[in-house]
């Protein structure tokens, strides 16, 4: 963030998943790169176009790791202002809804899995971290499967966490923001639960989100109490590749994360015109895409081509694997 007495936030994406490369973290640096504002990436730093690198860790689970120690190393451009993290919780509920899905599971991996968490968390400092895979039959009990981890956050580093979740849909699964009240404060929450996607045929069922995004506007004070500005990031999860032998188009559910991605792409447009004329506010898209960087979706979420150029006369076609 620069002007204004705030220089700059780093985005870190300690959950790249092993068979997603570098979900999330693309997008956010497409975003970040339009608004010409500078990032700074936990271990391997930013490039000049503000492309921010994957940590390369999988996704938290019941064996125990050892906490990244990321080498940060000196900013030319001063402290951090604001530390955004995305991590796939890998189905994290309650310790019951949890065992629901794995019958073998045991409390002392649910205990495990939130203390490798934590202090993943902890080693580089997360101010706001987006979450995926969060288990919950609603919001009510999405929330409760989160609480452990900022009961934890609390003990351990004296911070306090607020908890935001969308409604839980496919799956009994959703998506979540925990955020640090000593560095951000919630202004306000919106879902995208009930926004129908564009069709990519004209013909097909009108469909919605499988797990609905969630955006949360936050406000967040420069260190030196200088200057405030408003920071709205929206998670996200796309519907993943299981079960693609029921897609009809035989893609893996692709034209599906696509619809998703335009659905994602208008609103941003639409809802944040402002943010992208001025560096007034500031915009981040984190997440899941459940895709490879290279595909339709992906390409349409980080604005490079739309829905409209697989329609009709659009001259876009697919390949089996999805890719433009």
């Amino acid at each position: 963030m620069e002007g204004k007495g705030m220089r700059c936030f780093r985005l870190i994406d300690i959950a790249a998943l092993s068979y997603l490369g570098r979900a999330g973290v693309l997008v956010v640096a497409a975003v970040i790169s339009a608004l010409a504002l500078p990032v700074a990436s936990a271990e391997e730093g930013a490039g000049a176009q503000g492309q921010v690198e994957s940590k390369g860790a999988e996704h938290a689970d019941t064996k125990r790791k050892p906490a990244l120690k990321p080498d940060l190393g000196a900013d030319t451009r001063g402290q951090h202002e604001l530390t955004v993290c995305s991590q796939n919780l890998k189905l994290l509920g309650t310790f019951a809804a949890t065992k629901q899905k794995n019958i073998k599971y045991t409390e002392r991996q649910h205990e495990e899995k939130i203390e490798d968490l934590v202090q993943r968390f902890l080693s580089v400092k997360c101010d706001v971290i987006g979450v995926q895979e969060v288990l919950g039959v609603n919001t009510a009990a999405a929330e409760a499967a989160l609480q452990p981890l900022v009961d934890r956050l609390r003990k351990v580093a004296n911070r306090k966490y607020q908890i935001r979740v969308s409604p839980p849909a496919e799956g009994g699964m959703t998506v979540g923001f925990l955020v640090a009240e000593d560095r951000a404060i919630i202004g306000s929450t919106l879902s995208y639960a009930r926004v129908e996607l564009p069709k990519l045929v004209a013909k097909q069922r009108p469909r919605l989100f499988s797990r609905a995004p969630l955006e949360v506007q936050l406000l967040v004070r420069s260190r030196g109490g200088e200057a405030t500005k408003t920071v709205s990031i929206v998670n996200f999860h796309l519907k993943s590749k299981r079960g693609g032998q029921g897609d009809p188009t035989g893609l893996e559910w692709e034209t599906y994360r696509m619809e998703m991605a335009e659905a994602m792409r208008r609103i941003v447009e639409v809802r944040h015109q402002k943010a992208f004329a001025s560096s007034e506010s500031i915009l981040l898209l984190l997440g899941d895409r459940n895709s490879n960087f290279d595909v339709a979706s992906a390409r349409i979420l980080e604005g490079s081509l739309t829905l409209a150029n697989f329609q009709n006369a659009g001259g876009c076609r697919l390949s089996k694997r999805g890719v433009p």
